[in-house]
């Protein structure tokens, strides 16, 4: 079986094999040049490994570029949008009439704002530039208005979610404001769960489930790497359960508008 191609890189590896035959070099040569092996610098080329921001600009300079191959770097890594992994979670998402999701420490990501969101990946612990927190929080953050179907969207909250501090009192300012608009303007709803709920559900873990434009049932559930699908029908079925039982736990959408204004006056 042949490796994979990356089908957004093609176009950046393709630009590296023209330049590199423009220079009159060969693979090894410029992997000598980058300390990377010839077999190495051909698998960017053929798009088949994934190029760092760190190779663009080390190639740039053994190639004499002026910083082509970076500034391809970055288009392609906008193009790209979302990681590998997230694609199918991201086109499943635009193809939901209904998205029911519960969190328990973290505003959901379809609700964060862009500073929200750059804080929440800054203290990930992946290393990453300025220029690729910018670019996965604004994905993150334009999902909202990318839906297509425009799909009911109800959310449990912890309360806790929403009163803890992520970065400053401001970005948590800006961040309610955002919900509050969004609840103002009936784009969403959501149920807050009190910290002293006595009977509170779903202390295993975030998840969410979607119905699809077909009738089709999809969850997925949250872990420290990202999203786990969830396949089988008992499952999935047990996910919308869970969330049914954790709405007759949480206030109503009515008095959590109240309550999130009310956590909103003490970022002041």
């Amino acid at each position: 079986m042949g490796e994979r191609v990356h089908e957004q890189w093609v176009r950046w590896g393709r630009e590296l094999g023209r330049l590199r035959t423009l220079a009159g070099k060969s693979q090894g040569d410029v992997g000598s040049d980058v300390q990377r092996s010839r077999q190495q610098v051909g698998k960017l080329e053929k798009a088949t490994r994934t190029p760092s921001r760190d190779d663009a600009q080390k190639l740039d300079t053994a190639l004499a570029t002026g910083g082509v191959l970076e500034r391809l770097w970055l288009e392609a890594a906008r193009a790209g949008g979302f990681p590998d992994e997230w694609r199918d979670f991201i086109g499943l998402e635009r193809k939901a009439v209904e998205i029911h999701e519960y969190q328990m420490v973290l505003v959901p990501g379809l609700l964060q704002t862009f500073d929200y969101a750059r804080m929440l990946l800054r203290r990930a612990r992946v290393r990453r530039t300025n220029e690729q927190l910018d670019m996965l929080a604004r994905n993150r953050t334009e999902r909202l208005g990318a839906l297509d179907n425009g799909p009911e969207l109800w959310f449990v909250l912890d309360e806790i979610a929403l009163t803890r501090t992520l970065g400053t009192p401001a970005v948590m300012r800006d961040q309610l404001d955002h919900l509050i608009r969004l609840i103002d303007a009936e784009a969403v709803k959501i149920s807050l769960m009190p910290t002293d709920a006595p009977h509170h559900p779903g202390l295993n873990g975030a998840f969410r489930t979607m119905m699809l434009s077909n009738g089709e049932h999809v969850a997925h559930t949250d872990h420290l790497f990202g999203e786990t699908p969830v396949s089988s029908p008992e499952r999935v079925a047990a996910c919308m359960s869970l969330f049914s039982n954790l709405l007759a736990e949480a206030q109503s959408p009515g008095r959590s508008a109240e309550h999130i204004r009310n956590i909103r006056k003490g970022f002041e």
